[in-house]
This record gives structure tokens, C-alpha cells and sequence, in this order.
């Protein structure tokens, strides 16, 4: 007879379910380990046991010692184990089959409730505890709400299992442990956000951010309701498009269908204390760098009027922080989320994914012969708008809620339980940008009303330097009138100097 591999801890979970009179039961399925087994199951817990699984007498045909069999096998299910093929057990499952054993199995599994204490048993979240925060019918039952604070995507039946009293709180102490350790990575990052004279650059995160905690992916993100209709609205007038006739065109344009609109259907505000106190130190930086820098020329966008007022949305004018739109994928859109807008997620040219730079490189193109040094040069920057005309020609279509595919991970985040994806739905994201000193061009290779000064800096991939200052110019704005023709355009060359504050769904109409 082939035993199954158990460990001593698997054992002594089997020990809590099922009493030490039932050792013959279990030498059918342990031998080696049946001596270790001790402990007793109260009556009350095996006629609760029974009950469930047979609650009309579907499995009355199975003996006692049978259904105790089958509970060793549900609960080695749920401890993730694949077992073998023991001629006993396969004897009696085969006796189950024949009525609805499947039923037994799935009633058995569902006993979790939202007051049960649970440990995840695989996938990203494995190994950690918490208690069952929703449950539903379907093929992904359970959500848990970890003791850290954060809640879990939708998980299947057997990828929870309910923990004794004692383990839950070992659990409890374990995720406090790893709270702790986020909490001193989170402040060891700031010590480094510090100018040569060892002045501190103190990272405060935004008072109206609903919680300090990274999350399991190191962000959360936080439904904006239309009942918060200052927000909401604000945001609705940033999709504003006051130009209808140029929906739909440009070189970078897919989709030929005719459309007149976007409308915005959700809105969510993206809390993440890594990419915060990256962009807080990117911002101190360049504040360090205009102390040495000529007066600074103001930057307004169209946006600007949109959330003026809008206490979540104030800029620092000082160093010219705007809001800025930013167009993307949806299979892109959580990795943005995770590690913000990195250079490496641009694409352009070599794959056209996030409107990033792939429109700069094509107006880069076309403007100069030197055509290796500034394509490599614009690759490095990320590309945002102030018209959604022009981030709509970058995005893709999210068509519906996807419980199994790529966009899972995604969707579990967006749409929650209770929460309906509107279909057929557009992302944008709307960037808190710190633009500092900027340049302007309209012809990708010299700087606009300077006489001819070239751009980008000699033999460098980067903007030309400021006058009189070891600095580079932080951002370029390409103006309309010279190789563009219909929308400004902004192109930031350091990533960290975004946050993607906002993500937008939104419908073409």
C-alpha cells in the first residue's frame, strides 16, 4: 500500500480533525506516520462534520470509518498536497462517485465563514494569514482580509484553509513582523532623500490618502465615488475634449472608428508609498538644482483650470508641478501602478505600448537626419498630453471583467466584488508631474526662439544644459505649429519625476 508523503506538521493537522481511535483509519493512508497521531475529536465536531457532508443522506452509503477517509482527503486538498494513489482511498472515492460526491466535496470546503481565521495555501499570497473578509458561490469563493489591513483577490476553494486558534496567532505575529519590515524599508528609502549638506528632505504622504499601508503589491488603490463629486467631477472635466473633430486622427491612431466623445465611467486614486517618496526625492532634487538656475518660466496647461480648487489635486508652481494625462494598455497598466512610469515601459518604436514615446519618436523622425542618436535619446523619456484627444490614440480596449486571463490581477484590484466593470472601457492616467525647467521646441532639434540652439546636448542623450548652470533642462515641451500639428506635447526624461496619482476608465462615444 502506498503512503501518503506527510510531514510531522501535516500530521498533527490531521490529528486536530480526526481522534487517535480512528489510528486504523488512518494507516490506510499514513502508516509511517500513524504512530505520531494523538488527540480526540469531539462528538459534537463529527456529527457537525457529518451533517455537512451529507445534510439529505447523499452519502449514507459510505460507513463512518469511509467518510472519515474522505475528510483526511479534503483536508490534505486543502493543505495543497497531491496524493497518491492509495488502492483504499481510490475504492472509496469511486463508491462516492456513484452519488454526488462532488456536492460532499464542495459543501465540505465551503464551511468557511467571515468569522474563520485561514492561512493561504498558494499562489502570491502563500503562507500568509488572515480572516475570510466575502464570500460567494462560484468557482473563487473567498476573499481574505489579511491582519495587515490589505484584502486579497478572489481565491478558489482550495487555496484557503482554516487554521487552529494557536496558528492564527503565530499568523497574526508573522504578518505584524513583515508590517514592521516594510515600515523600515519604507524609512530607510527616506534617509537617502538628503541634499549634500545633510539637510533631511521629509517625505510627508498626502493627508488625504485613506491609508499608509504599500499593500501585497506595494500600492492600493481607492474607488473615487461620484458622490465625492468636487473630485469626481474635476476629474470629468480633465477628460474634456474641446475639440471633437480630431477624436480619432493622428499617425499613431488604430482604431478608424468614428467617434465623437469620452465618457468617464470610474475613477481611482493610487496610493503607493515607494513611488511617492521616489517622486518626493526626485522633486527635491530638482528644487536643489533651480537654487543655481535663472528665473523660472512659468508653465500653465489646459488642464490647470479643470482641478483648479480641487484640494487633492494643489501643485507646487515653484518648481512647475502640473497634472499631466498618460495614456496606456491595460496589460500594462498594473505594471505602471508597480513600479510607476519606467523608462523601460516606453516601447515607442521598438513596441508600441504605453503613449509614452512613440509619438516623439516618429515627430523625432521626421524632423532630423541624425536620426540614431536622437531616436535612442527620445526612448528614454516618457510622453504625456494635455488633451485626452491626443493620450486616446495610445490606449486599447479593456472589453470585459476577466476571472482567468491576463487581466485578472488587474481587475481583481478595479473591480471588486460589488463592483461592475462598465465594458468596453479606455485607461488613462492622470501623472502629478514636476517639469522644473523646461525647454520648448517645435522643430525636435533646436530650441524654439533661441536662434538656432541646438536642443539636445553634444555627444550626450539627454536635453541641452541650462545657461550658466552644470544642469540639464528637466523636460521638453514640443509645441504645435512646426512638425506637429494639433496637440502640445510634454516629454519628461526621469521617470520618478511622475506619479500616476489617478486612473481613469473611460468610454468612447
Amino acid at each position: 500500500m502506498t503512503s501518503l508523503p506527510l510531514t510531522t506538521d501535516d500530521a498533527n493537522i490531521f490529528a486536530r480533525y480526526f481522534a487517535d481511535a480512528k489510528r486504523a483509519t488512518l494507516d490506510l493512508i499514513a502508516p509511517s506516520e500513524a504512530h505520531i497521531l494523538g488527540g480526540q475529536l469531539p462528538d459534537d465536531e463529527l456529527a457537525r462534520y457529518w451533517k455537512l457532508a451529507s445534510p439529505t443522506g447523499d452519502l449514507n452509503h459510505l460507513s463512518q470509518e469511509e467518510f472519515i477517509i474522505c475528510c483526511c482527503m479534503v483536508k490534505l486538498h486543502q493543505q495543497g498536497h497531491f496524493f497518491a494513489a492509495v488502492p483504499e482511498w481510490v475504492r472509496i472515492m469511486a463508491r462516492a462517485a456513484a452519488n454526488p460526491f462532488l456536492a460532499f466535496f464542495g459543501r465540505l470546503q465551503r464551511r468557511l465563514s467571515k468569522t474563520d481565521a485561514v492561512k493561504v495555501m498558494s499562489g502570491e499570497h502563500a503562507g500568509r494569514y488572515g480572516r475570510i473578509s466575502e464570500d460567494a458561490q462560484g468557482d473563487e469563493p473567498y476573499r481574505v482580509r489579511f491582519y495587515d489591513g490589505t484584502v486579497s483577490e478572489w481565491m478558489a476553494e482550495d487555496s484557503v484553509c482554516k487554521v487552529s486558534e494557536d496558528e492564527k496567532t503565530r499568523g497574526q505575529q508573522a504578518e505584524k513582523d513583515k508590517a514592521d519590515s516594510r515600515q523600515r524599508a519604507e524609512a530607510g528609502l527616506l534617509s537617502h532623500a538628503s541634499n549634500a549638506s545633510g539637510d533631511p528632505c521629509v517625505v510627508n504622504f498626502p493627508s488625504y490618502w485613506q491609508s499608509k499601508n504599500a499593500g501585497a503589491h506595494g500600492f492600493l488603490v481607492f474607488n473615487i465615488r461620484r458622490q465625492q463629486s468636487k473630485l469626481f467631477q474635476a476629474l470629468k472635466r480633465m477628460m474634456h475634449v474641446p475639440d471633437p473633430l480630431n477624436l480619432g486622427k493622428g499617425r499613431d491612431v488604430v482604431s478608424r472608428k468614428k467617434y465623437s466623445g469620452l465618457v468617464l465611467r470610474r475613477a481611482w486614486r493610487v496610493e503607493s508609498p515607494i513611488l511617492w517618496m521616489q517622486y518626493m526625492a526626485a522633486k527635491f532634487e530638482v528644487g536643489q538644482q533651480m537654487r543655481s538656475c535663472p528665473s523660472l518660466r512659468p508653465l500653465s496647461t489646459k488642464l490647470q483650470q479643470a482641478h483648479e480648487g480641487i484640494d487633492e489635486m494643489s501643485v507646487d508652481s515653484q518648481l512647475n508641478e502640473v497634472f499631466l494625462l498618460h495614456g496606456t494598455k491595460p496589460d500594462l497598466l498594473f505594471k505602471i501602478l508597480s513600479n510607476g512610469l519606467v523608462e523601460g515601459f516606453c516601447g515607442g518604436i521598438f513596441g508600441q505600448v504605453s503613449c509614452t514615446c512613440h509619438h516623439m519618436a516618429c515627430f523625432l523622425v521626421k524632423a532630423n537626419d541624425d536620426i540614431r542618436s536622437i531616436l535612442n535619446a527620445a526612448y528614454q523619456g516618457n510622453y504625456l498630453a494635455e488633451n485626452p484627444c491626443k493620450n486616446d490614440q495610445y490606449v486599447a480596449v479593456d472589453k470585459e471583467r476577466d476571472f482567468y486571463g491576463g487581466l485578472k490581477q488587474l481587475h481583481d484590484m478595479l473591480y471588486p466584488a460589488g463592483v461592475e466593470h462598465p465594458g468596453n472601457v479606455y485607461y488613462l492616467l492622470v501623472c502629478r508631474v514636476v517639469m522644473g525647467h523646461y525647454v520648448r521646441t517645435d522643430d525636435a532639434s533646436t530650441i524654439l526662439k533661441s536662434g538656432g540652439k541646438a536642443l539636445w546636448a553634444k555627444d550626450e542623450r539627454v536635453l541641452a544644459q541650462i545657461a550658466d548652470t552644470p544642469f540639464h533642462y528637466h523636460s521638453l515641451v514640443a509645441e504645435t505649429g512646426g512638425v506637429i500639428q494639433r496637440h502640445r506635447e510634454f516629454l519628461v526624461f526621469k521617470g520618478t519625476r511622475i506619479y500616476p496619482e489617478y486612473v481613469l476608465a473611460y468610454q468612447r462615444h
